[in-house]
């Protein structure tokens, strides 16, 4: 995966919620260091099959930025705090039933569309 500027993250990640619905409230975004870990295991995104995006940016604060400006649109937040060097990573995906939105009791609309084919991290949409 390249990394990326902030304007190219942020449009990719745009693009492909508006290619699901536009609904930008379904969906969940944040930063992480490990993002394989973070949206597989801990918010239980399936592999296959579902919307998510993951984009590497330059820096820890490029990919904060790109993660508020999504939240600017009314994609849901995670609450990490954490700016460490490693922190590059920006990820969004669609909310629903099966996935785990961190300490956040709220209930989560369900999904109504899938893909017709898997999102990739790699910058295929």
């Amino acid at each position: 995966m390249d990394r990326q500027d902030i304007q190219s993250a942020y449009d990719e990640i745009v693009a492909h919620i508006e290619k699901q619905s536009g609904k930008y409230e379904t969906w969940y975004v944040d930063t992480t260091s490990d993002w394989k870990t973070t949206i597989f295991k801990e918010h239980k995104v399936p592999l296959k099959g579902y919307w998510w995006m993951v984009r590497l940016c330059y820096t820890p604060i490029a990919a904060k930025t790109v993660k508020e400006a999504l939240v600017e649109l009314g994609c849901r937040a995670g609450s990490n705090d954490d700016t460490g060097r490693n922190v590059v990573y920006v990820y969004a995906y669609l909310m629903s039933e099966v996935t785990k939105q961190g300490d956040e009791e709220e209930e989560v609309s369900p999904a109504k569309e899938t893909p017709d084919e898997t999102s990739s991290a790699s910058g295929k949409s």
